[in-house]
């Protein structure tokens, strides 16, 4: 469950090709963040326009294993997100106690970047998602809409230009945390 819920921002599965929706100011203000931040012009249903759940595929994406590193999760403080594609490279748990960690896997996956617009591929375990749509930076937040739905998820992230790394879904015990490399 718990390496669900540490991907389940950045893909969600949908099929190959969905009708656009409307994503306004409205349907975005579940995401939690501040209406202000939220300007229906930046996320206009037209941005989905060109947008269809196709598979970006793993290319060389090679499997990592996932790790617990003692301690508190690092602080992601946002960034410019460049285009390109990037290359899961770690996927390590942070948390007090490794007894508590939730269990080793194999993971590997991509993530593509054209403008606002994004595209991603995770096999966990040997389960494929895969996923579209696009994206909006709030501060520290990378906000996500896929085409699937019009719920956006939102998560920490801090993006260099060679990296982009994303926080997982927090669980009692553990903070998962996603770096990919930019190829």
């Amino acid at each position: 469950m718990v390496r669900w819920l540490a991907l389940a921002v950045l893909l969600s599965a949908c099929s190959s090709h969905h009708d656009t929706p409307d994503l306004g100011v409205a349907d975005l203000a579940s995401s939690g963040l501040p209406s202000s931040d939220l300007a229906s012009s930046d996320l206009a249903s037209s941005d989905l326009a060109v947008v269809t759940c196709t598979s970006i595929g793993f290319d060389d994406a090679p499997f990592v294993t996932s790790s617990f590193v003692p301690g508190d999760s690092p602080t992601l403080s946002g960034g410019t997100l460049l285009d390109g594609t990037y290359v899961l490279s770690t996927y390590t748990y942070h948390g007090q106690d490794a007894d508590l960690a939730p269990a080793t896997i194999q993971v590997r996956g991509q993530f593509r970047v054209t403008g606002t617009t994004w595209a991603g591929a995770i096999e966990l375990d040997g389960i494929e998602t895969l996923s579209a749509g696009f994206f909006k930076i709030v501060g520290n937040q990378l906000v996500l809409a896929n085409c699937a739905n019009k719920f956006p998820a939102h998560t920490e992230f801090a993006a260099t230009p060679t990296t982009l790394t994303q926080a997982g879904a927090p669980t009692p015990s553990a903070q998962a945390v996603l770096t990919f490399t930019r190829k």
